[in-house]
């Protein structure tokens, strides 16, 4: 996955839930500013990614191509 395929499917799971990157920095206890910069260059960790999609039902799921 490409940062920009990346970004585009993190803006689209946000509007799924209905939240913006702020709101979901606010409820989970993060700086919007290093959090911002995680996904805007996909550097966020699985575990981190995991934590915050798990918290709203979903589940991260790794696949062969």
């Amino acid at each position: 996955m490409t940062k920009e395929e990346f970004k585009i499917m993190w803006k689209k799971w946000l509007v799924e839930i209905g939240k913006s990157e702020t709101e979901l920095c606010k409820e989970q206890g993060l700086k919007q500013q290093t959090f911002n910069a995680k996904t805007r260059n996909a550097t966020i960790k699985y575990i981190e990614l995991d934590d915050i999609v798990s918290r709203y039902g979903y589940t991260i799921e790794i696949r062969k191509k």
